[in-house]
């Protein structure tokens, strides 16, 4: 079972760990932009077969940046979903323990009161 403690520290990971996705996935578009804008600088330097190639590169290289900002946003959701659906198990779990402490110090009192007639 998890303490508070220790359930503050995953909620403070969590967190920790989202932040450094989205500054990687905007570091990540911060390069992709530089990067285009780069290459429609160089690109009509290019000529003929170099050109087709410098250009292919240049697309296959910006599809596997999206797929990393992609990846890099499918985590932030899964992990911010992660987190919400952990805090509302430790909620009803909170919910629950005191749910069951009132029914055992009402169940001790009213046994007393019996008890002592």
């Amino acid at each position: 079972m998890t303490t508070p403690a220790d359930q503050r520290s995953s909620s403070a990971t969590f967190g920790q760990t989202i932040q450094i996705l989205e500054a990687t996935k905007g570091s990540l578009s911060g390069t992709r932009s530089e990067v285009s804008s780069r290459v429609a600088d160089l690109a009509p330097h290019y000529m003929a077969e170099d050109g087709n190639a410098f250009q292919r590169l240049m697309v296959d290289w910006e599809e596997q940046v999206m797929v990393l900002e992609n990846t890099c946003q499918e985590l932030i959701e899964h992990l911010g979903d992660t987190n919400v659906r952990a805090a509302a198990a430790n909620s009803q779990a909170l919910s629950n323990v005191r749910a069951q402490e009132t029914r055992v110090s009402g169940s001790g009192s009213s046994a007393y009161t019996t008890m002592m007639g």
